[in-house]
């Protein structure tokens, strides 16, 4: 629990330059030992477990779905 509002405010801040810019870092390489200066991101993504389709509805008539509703306001 934050006791201060200022430790609060910081700590959003660091968390959402994670995620957007990323934070500065040194990585200390496998081979040759030595340091390589970057930046850690973090990002999430969803996959659902049923991809939905993307496909486009192309409507085969001139009518709008919505010219029903259109009638009956009288617009």
């Amino acid at each position: 629990m934050f006791h201060d509002f200022s430790e609060l405010v910081l700590q959003e801040d660091e968390a959402s330059a994670w995620a957007a810019n990323g934070v500065n870092c040194k990585l200390l390489l496998a081979q040759g030992g030595s340091w390589q200066k970057g930046k850690i991101r973090i990002r999430f993504e969803f996959i659902p477990d049923k991809p939905t389709s993307t496909k486009p509805v192309i409507l085969t008539n001139s009518t709008s779905p919505l010219d029903d509703l259109r009638s009956h306001l009288e617009v």
